[in-house]
């Protein structure tokens, strides 16, 4: 697989993340008190517009939830998973046999959508457990562990 693919593989699912979570969640959220230089760019101004068109897009729909709060979570998941396949993994997951890969692959899965969500639970990181961001983060992850190969 070439640089450019990897790179579009990883960057993607993180822009795409990027601009669903901060168009279509409330300023109010913790990600967006980090923004230092939001009056000098009239953040609060494009955020409000893209929440509008969000709220418009969404509206009555029965998936807006499952996309608005999970797939941003999914598309991290499935690019930070990608990534570590990739530049560190790829090679180790070559020597295994089946039953380990698979043992590996769900190991992988648990750390990067199981373990983020349990520490919410345990009030350990800001947000609350949700087993809709589990799935799709565990389906992103085993997506990008299968891509490429």
């Amino acid at each position: 697989m070439n640089r450019l693919r990897r790179t579009l593989l990883v960057t993607s699912p993180l822009v795409s993340g990027f601009i669903i979570y901060f168009s279509c969640r409330p300023k109010s959220l913790l990600y967006y008190q980090w923004v230092p230089f939001k009056e000098l760019i009239r953040l609060d101004h494009f955020h409000n517009y893209a929440a509008a068109e969000c709220s418009r897009f969404f509206a009555g729909s029965s998936v807006a939830n499952t996309i608005i709060f999970s797939i941003p979570a999914a598309m991290f998941a499935f690019s930070l998973a990608f990534y570590l396949k990739t530049r560190y993994l790829h090679k180790a997951f070559e020597r295994l046999n089946m039953i380990h890969k698979f043992a590996a692959s769900l190991a992988l899965i648990l750390i990067i959508a199981y373990i983020p969500e349990y520490l919410q639970q345990i009030r350990v990181l800001p947000g609350h457990f949700d087993s809709l961001d589990v799935l799709t983060a565990s389906l992103a992850t085993a997506l990008a562990l299968y891509v490429g190969k």
